[in-house]
Parts: C-alpha cells; sequence; structure tokens
C-alpha cells in the first residue's frame, strides 16, 4: 500500500515538475542561450536544485504553467516520447522485465525505481524537445520572412525601424497615432521583434499602408541584421541604452554593437532620430553609420531641431503636461520619463510633413494602451499604478521616480524584479532597492532575482510569501497607492484583477 502511495505521489510530483520546466522554457522564448544565462544565475541555481514540489504547486494559482500554444504542446509530446523511447532502450540494461513472473511488489518497487529516474532527469528532456521545435522555427521564419519581403517589395513602404533598451512600444504606438493611424501607418503588434513575430504579423495584418512602423529586438549580435536584411529600414529611431539582457550580450558594448546593426542596415539617404541625452546612443549612431554620411537627427527631453519643449511636469494626478509655443499640451501619458518618447514621435511626425497643430492635436487625443503605465482609482479610495509589462532597469527607476511625486498615505511595491541582467543583476537590484527605499513603506515581492538586495533594505517590510501578500491585498488601507511594477504572474493575477473591477 506504501508503494501504490509513493507511485501516485511521484505522478503527481512528475506532472507539477513538467509543467514548470514547460513553462520555464516558454518564459525564457525556447532560447538555449537565455535558459544557460538562467542557471547561472541564482534564480536558475534554486530550481535547478528544486527536487520536490512545493504544497501551493498543487494549487491552481499556485502551480506554474504554460499557456498551451502550439509550440509548446509540441515540445510537451516531444519530451514525453523522449522519455518513452530513453526508457524502453535501457529497459533491458535495467532488468525492467515487466513480464517476468514477479511478485507484485517486486513489479512495484521497479516501477518506483523506473518513476524516480524519469523525475530526475525530466527537464534534460524538455531541454532536449527544443531542438527539433527551433528547427520548425527557423523554416518558419524564413518563409514568412520571404514573404514579408515579397509584399513590401510591392507596396515599397517607408519603413522605420525602432530599436533601443526601452521605450520601444511605447514611442511606436504614439507615432503611429502621430502619422494618421491605422488607414496610413503599418505597426507590428505589441511588442513584436523577433524574426518570426515581425514577419508573421506583416503577411496577417498588413494592408498597403504607405508607412511601416517595425521593432527590430535582438538579443545578441546578428538577430537585427537578420532582420533587417528582409525589411529593409528607411528610417531608424534609437530610443536609449540601459543595462538590459547584459546575461547574454556579456557587456553594454556588446549590446551597443548589436543595436547598431539597425543603423548600419539603413540606405545611403537614410535618416536616424535618436537620443542625445546619453554617449552609448552618439557612440551606437557613429559605429552603425560607419563614416557614411547619414542624415541625423538629435531629440531630447528639452525637443529637437523640429520642435521645442519649454518646459514639462505632472500633474497631481501623474499625467504628463508640456509647454510648446506658449501653449499647455496635456497629454494622458502617465509619468514624466515618457516625455523623450514623446518628444521622438513628434519630431518625427514633423519631419513626416504633419502640419504642428494637427501633431499636437493628436497628441492630446492620444489614449495611450497596456504598454504605458496605466492610474486606476479603486472605489475603496485606494489607487494602481499599473506598470506590468517587461520591466527594465530605465523603466523601474521611472516608475519609482513617479510614485516619488504622488500623495498617498502608504505606498505598496509588487515586483517580480528584472531577469535576463547576467552578472550586473545585483548591483542593479542594490540601486533600485536603494532608491524604493526611500519612497516605499512595503515590498510585495514576487520572484528570486534581486530578492536578497530589496531585503536587505526593506527587511521585515518585505513579504514574499504567496499567502501573506495576498491578506496584505486583503487588507489595504485606505489612501494606499499600489505600484506594480514587472509581469503579475498566474497566481496573483485572480487578485489584482479583482481589485481593479472596482474603478471609481
Amino acid at each position: 500500500m506504501k508503494t501504490l502511495s509513493l507511485i501516485i505521489l511521484l505522478l503527481g510530483s512528475f506532472g507539477v515538475r513538467w509543467l514548470r520546466w514547460l513553462g520555464l522554457a516558454q518564459q525564457k522564448e525556447y532560447r538555449l542561450d537565455r535558459l544557460k544565462v538562467f542557471f547561472q544565475s541564482s534564480e536558475g541555481q534554486t530550481e535547478l536544485k528544486r527536487l520536490l514540489p512545493h504544497r501551493s504547486d498543487f494549487s491552481r494559482t499556485g502551480l506554474k504553467r504554460p499557456k498551451w500554444t502550439p509550440r509548446v504542446i509540441l515540445i510537451a509530446i516531444l519530451s514525453l516520447v523522449l522519455v518513452f523511447l530513453v526508457y524502453k532502450i535501457l529497459s533491458p540494461i535495467l532488468i525492467l522485465n515487466w513480464f517476468a513472473p514477479e511478485s507484485f511488489q517486486a513489479v512495484l518497487l521497479k516501477m518506483v525505481g523506473w518513476l524516480v529516474g524519469i523525475y530526475l532527469t525530466l527537464p534534460l528532456f524538455v531541454m532536449l524537445a527544443i531542438l527539433p521545435t527551433s528547427i520548425v522555427n527557423w523554416l518558419a521564419s524564413e518563409y514568412y520572412l520571404r514573404k514579408a519581403k515579397q509584399i513590401f517589395d510591392v507596396y515599397q513602404p517607408t519603413v522605420i525601424g525602432l530599436t533601443g533598451s526601452f521605450g520601444k512600444t511605447s514611442t511606436k504606438q504614439l507615432l503611429a497615432h502621430l502619422l494618421g493611424g491605422v488607414s496610413q501607418v503599418y505597426a507590428t503588434p505589441d511588442s513584436y521583434n523577433a524574426k518570426l513575430s515581425v514577419a508573421r504579423s506583416i503577411c496577417t495584418d498588413y494592408r498597403g499602408q504607405k508607412i511601416a512602423l517595425i521593432e527590430y529586438g535582438a538579443y545578441a549580435s546578428r538577430e537585427i541584421a537578420q532582420l533587417a536584411h528582409w525589411i529593409k529600414p528607411q528610417q531608424a529611431i534609437i530610443t536609449g541604452i540601459a543595462p538590459q539582457h547584459l546575461g547574454l550580450f556579456g557587456s553594454v558594448d556588446n549590446l551597443i554593437k548589436a543595436k547598431a546593426e539597425l543603423v548600419a542596415a539603413l540606405p545611403d539617404n537614410g535618416v536616424v532620430f535618436f537620443n542625445e541625452g546619453q554617449p552609448e546612443v552618439e557612440r551606437l549612431v557613429q559605429l552603425g553609420m560607419a563614416n557614411r554620411s547619414l542624415k541625423q537627427i538629435p531629440f531630447s527631453p528639452k525637443g529637437s531641431s523640429l520642435v521645442e519643449i519649454s518646459s514639462a511636469g505632472i500633474t497631481e494626478q501623474g499625467l504628463l503636461e508640456c509647454l510648446v509655443d506658449g501653449e499647455i499640451i496635456k497629454t494622458k501619458l502617465v509619468g514624466e520619463h515618457y516625455l523623450l518618447g514623446l518628444v521622438a514621435a513628434v519630431t518625427v511626425a514633423l519631419e513626416h510633413k504633419i502640419k504642428p497643430g494637427l501633431v499636437w492635436l493628436r497628441v492630446m487625443n492620444f489614449q495611450p494602451g497596456s504598454h504605458f503605465i496605466g492610474i486606476k482609482l479603486l472605489t475603496d479610495g485606494n489607487v494602481i499604478v499599473d506598470d506590468g509589462g517587461t520591466s527594465n532597469p530605465a523603466g523601474f527607476a521611472s516608475a519609482i521616480q513617479l510614485l516619488e511625486r504622488l500623495s498617498a498615505q502608504k505606498k505598496i511595491l509588487i515586483t517580480p524584479g528584472i531577469i535576463d541582467l547576467g552578472q550586473q543583476t545585483s548591483q542593479i537590484h542594490d540601486q533600485l532597492a536603494k532608491q524604493a527605499k526611500t519612497v516605499f513603506d512595503q515590498v510585495l515581492y514576487l520572484d528570486v532575482p534581486g530578492q536578497a538586495e530589496f531585503q536587505a533594505e526593506f527587511g521585515q517590510k518585505l513579504i514574499t510569501r504567496h499567502q501573506q501578500i495576498i491578506e496584505q491585498l486583503d487588507q489595504l488601507e485606505t489612501g494606499t497607492i499600489l505600484l506594480i511594477e514587472g509581469r503579475i504572474p498566474a497566481w496573483l493575477r485572480p487578485k489584482i484583477d479583482k481589485l481593479t473591477r472596482h474603478l471609481a
């Protein structure tokens, strides 16, 4: 009976471990380089050593599992097929002769040994199953890239490429609105910036618009160059450089070289708009130009050669306002840090001969989407500041600065930290923790990266246990502001959604 109970426990633990590793593979976009960096981090080391499931893993909210896409389903099936094939081959070696005249107990003991072996080696089978799907992904990328190129060759839109460590998606969405919306401008959806996602979205959604806004992202060198080979940009916008994905790039210098590939892909009559406030960006532009004389239009929060910002600030509600030619421009953008992207988008729109009056009217009418920080006023008098997209050091610091400007009786930070920072993980989180300590009364920490650094600053004011975090959110004091910085995990999402159902 004990043996049978052990088998049932192993089967349940097998499912938890299998789903966790499928979810991890999906989170790292099935990239072995990202997984390697992850396993070199303290979080990854903890995951590797995590042999036994936690009690919360057996609950609906606590179980980490993937979103069931075609690729992860294929990886799931392949991993199980590999398990079956390998252990079928090894069974004679392991003397697992199921048809031998043995006692029932002996068979159960062998089954337990077999399941323990599968359980321990399961992550390896998930990783191996990624490889054939990577080949399928590459073939699909080549197919869609060729098809997307053919479409653009026919319609010949002006392709404006965006790259940088932050602000690509928000700048893209604002610029698309300023240039005339979907009838005039095609913009890749959400944060799509990889070869397959960009090419497939063009094939599916492009409708012959005169302008195409394309994000060019990279986790390694040559990735932007490969995308630009098929989807050739005529203009480029460089938003800024921050120490993001350093675990993959190794250094800021390598990151700059990778981003410079977009500028290098521009034709000789191309135009590059760039953030002149960062020496790293200026070095990126010069490296990409390679002694060519491309047209350069720098911008900063103070403006550009096409627009001048006399002053800027935020209202009591956190909304960005700026003074232009004696007129106050009121926006629906939350936070002063959006001023840089606003100036970039306005500059590009003016360069494309959109009349200034129309540009600023569109700025004031622009409704920020999910990729912008949002402020939600709740009926109980509390406020949620939602920056729940992918977190990066610059955006995290800007969100803290925003909360510093907003008044409240209590301020709580909810964050999982920042991933893929490599050897700078501790240093960057330490800086953010020190900055946050002067602003927040409490931190609800959702993951491992940076947890030790925030613990050192906040002590008992930092909460990590799932149940305690939910209890804290159930007992919010009136006049509290919550900052959500980074993606909320599945186990907490229902609670956050419940809070935001009651908007004032």
